[in-house]
């Protein structure tokens, strides 16, 4: 498998899981997404990705399949990055990202927005594992 790959199994599906990120995930914003993610304790690490774009902004299914492709991609080369980053503790990550502009965007403009948002994600993520660590006396 290849390391900027996005296969079926990465991808986040499913009424429940979608239910429990809502109702359980943390909300992060950058100029044109919210990502809403949850990170949960498991044996292996594993990160799930889902992008949504809403109907209500683009009524056209060509221009919301377009920038879900524009976020699929940014988010397939950022991500070898961000589990190197996270994945030193096992555990399961569920990422949504959700466009929120009113425009079609460039695929610069996606592109930064998730470098941001997988950045926050990951110091936010880093600083609370080095808390734990600290407060344990364990190394990670």
């Amino acid at each position: 498998m290849s390391l900027y790959g996005f296969p079926k199994a990465e991808h986040l599906c499913g009424k429940t899981n979608f239910q429990q990120l809502f109702k359980e995930g943390r909300s992060y914003y950058a100029a044109l997404l919210k990502l809403v993610c949850l990170q949960r304790p498991a044996s292996t690490f594993a990160v799930q990705a889902g992008m949504v774009v809403p109907k209500k902004l683009f009524r056209h299914a060509v221009d919301r399949n377009r920038v879900k492709r524009l976020l699929r991609e940014s988010y397939r080369l950022r991500k070898p990055a961000f589990q190197a980053a996270v994945g030193r503790i096992p555990c399961t990550w569920q990422l949504l990202f959700i466009y929120t502009g009113r425009e079609l965007p460039t695929f610069q403009q996606v592109q930064k927005s998730v470098n941001i948002l997988l950045t926050n994600v990951q110091k936010k993520y880093l600083m609370q594992a080095d808390k734990k660590n600290c407060a344990d006396g364990t190394k990670v």
